[in-house]
């Protein structure tokens, strides 16, 4: 079974009606929308983004050799 993961998101109402999140553990990762439920999601996908491009420059700077 794979572990989860828990990051603590600050969560605004904006003016226009809807939300911005951003992750305090990975910063990087902002997002918006109109219901918190769709936060979560944004988040959520925003969080796996980052998490690629991370694992990919990761990559580059140290390949892996065998």
């Amino acid at each position: 079974m794979a572990s989860k993961n828990h990051y603590t998101a600050i969560i605004s109402k904006t003016k226009e009606g809807g939300y911005t999140g951003q992750l305090l553990d990975v910063p990087e990762v902002i997002t918006e929308a109109m219901t918190i439920g769709e936060l979560k999601v944004n988040l959520a996908e925003a969080l796996q983004l980052i998490l690629d491009i991370k694992a990919e420059e990761a990559l580059k700077n140290y390949p892996l050799s065998f």
